[in-house]
This record gives C-alpha cells, sequence and structure tokens, in this order.
C-alpha cells in the first residue's frame, strides 16, 4: 500500500476547476506509482508558500514566480517537472508560454500608450504573467503605478477577464490561456496590445519533506504521460492551457525568469 500526500495547487483561477484540472493529475500519479492524494486549492499565493515551507502539502503545482522565491529560501526544495502546451505559432511543444496585455475592441485602443491615465488590472503581484506585463511595460517606458490613473490586483485571471468585459477596466494583464478561454467565451472582442517576452511555464515541485527517492519515480510518470491523454483536455477546458506534456528542465531553464522577478522585487 502506497503513501497518502497533499496536492496543493494556486488559486490564480476559479478553484472548483483548478480541482478539477488537479484531480486528474492526482489520479494519473496515484495510478503510476500508488500512492493516494487529496487535492487543495489554496485561499492565496501566500498560504500554498506557507504550506510547502512546512510541509503540510507534499507536492504543489507552482507558478515560476513561487518556484524562484522557494529555491531561493528553501535550499532543498524538489524541482519535479514543468507543464509543456503546444506552440501557437508552430505547433512545437514547448515550456513557455507568454503574458498578454489587452482590451476590448470597441474601446478603440490602437497602442498602450493611449490608455495613459486610465485603469488597469494585474492578477496578483505574486502572479508570473503580472510580473513579465510588467516588465513589458517598463521596457516600453512605462511604469504602472505611475502611467496608469489607477491599478487593480484582482487575484484571478478570470476576474480580470471579466472586468474587462464588464468595462470596469480599461485594460489588464492575463497569461496568454486565459486569453484563450476569453476568446472562446466571449469571442472575438479583445485587443492584445503587449505580449511579454516566453515565460518559464508552471511546474510541479515537492516539499522538503517528500521522500527523495521518490522525486524520479514521480518525474518519469510524469515525462510519460501522452499527449492524447484524456486529463490534458481538462486542463484545457478548465483553465485554458494548451497542456500537453511535463517536461524537465535544468536549473537554467528558470535563470532569465530569475533575473525578471527579482528586478520586480
Amino acid at each position: 500500500m502506497g503513501a497518502s500526500y497533499v496536492f496543493g495547487v494556486l488559486p490564480s483561477s476559479d478553484p472548483e476547476k483548478l480541482h478539477e484540472a488537479l484531480s486528474w493529475l492526482s489520479g494519473y500519479l496515484a495510478q503510476a506509482t500508488g500512492d493516494d492524494f487529496s487535492v487543495v486549492v489554496t485561499k492565496d499565493y501566500e498560504e500554498l508558500m506557507i504550506r510547502i515551507r512546512e510541509g503540510s502539502v507534499d507536492l504543489a503545482c507552482l507558478n515560476t514566480v513561487g518556484y524562484i522565491k522557494l529555491r531561493r529560501d528553501v535550499l532543498d526544495i524538489k524541482y519535479v517537472g514543468t507543464f509543456l502546451e503546444k506552440d501557437d505559432k508552430d505547433g512545437s511543444m514547448s515550456g513557455y508560454y507568454r503574458s498578454y496585455i489587452v482590451s476590448l475592441k470597441d474601446r478603440g485602443f490602437s497602442s498602450i500608450k493611449d490608455i495613459e491615465g486610465g485603469t488597469f488590472a494585474f492578477v496578483s503581484r505574486d502572479s508570473t504573467s503580472s510580473v513579465y506585463a510588467k516588465q513589458a511595460l517598463r521596457k516600453m517606458g512605462i511604469d504602472p503605478s505611475v502611467f496608469f490613473g489607477k491599478v487593480f490586483y484582482l487575484n484571478r485571471h478570470d476576474r480580470v477577464v471579466k472586468s474587462l468585459v464588464a468595462g470596469s477596466v480599461d485594460a489588464g494583464a492575463i497569461s496568454h490561456g486565459m486569453y484563450r478561454n476569453a476568446v472562446e467565451s466571449f469571442g472575438d472582442v479583445f485587443d492584445v496590445l503587449v505580449v511579454s517576452e516566453p515565460i518559464p511555464h508552471d511546474l510541479v515541485v515537492a516539499s522538503r519533506s517528500f521522500p527523495p527517492d521518490k522525486v524520479e519515480l514521480y518525474r518519469k510518470a510524469l515525462v510519460q504521460l501522452p499527449p492524447d491523454y484524456d486529463g490534458f483536455e481538462t486542463v484545457r477546458r478548465a483553465l485554458g492551457w494548451g497542456a500537453l506534456g511535463f517536461g524537465v528542465f535544468d536549473e537554467s531553464f528558470y535563470d532569465r525568469a530569475e533575473e525578471v522577478i527579482n528586478a520586480d522585487i
């Protein structure tokens, strides 16, 4: 009989959809390893970080900001694998995604510079897509805290989309996966004003209490997932990710992300 573990996930979108998306993954890992899992969607980013540090979460689906902070503060955090998805341009498997800054077409903005003094929504200060969106704006000479009249942090990607559609904000930053979901839900009503540089995708990590000898077992289980596995369609439907597998990268894969994230602190 296997061990029992807690699988945690960031509250980046609707908790029910996140639970659905991660339940298939924990179910697959249970089948592949003989272990048992319960899935927990934490109330915010900080709770998941605390629970990983203290070991009350054994495995976690984490964003890049969280991983960079953890590998800096918790020396024995265990990297397991990174989500891969199909690149929109050439269809290749990639461990990257991008942040999009979008507005509604009927607002008539042809450039982000048209929104000076307007309202803007980010997901969270701990959202990787938000950090990269800020970096993209700064490269254009725009300091979001000064350029926009009001900046909101709404804690979830889907809330940014809903605020855009409702006309509550002039523009917002979301992941390109959430953008795809938004177009499916609301139609071709958005303009993409800014696209970030590539961002390392979300990943699975194990806490310091997780048995080191099991990390390789779990890693092999993840990379052996076939692209046509039913669970990936669940992730696509629930979260908008074009997830098709997992890859394992060395530490250098996250070095550029560390530079971007450290510049935002």
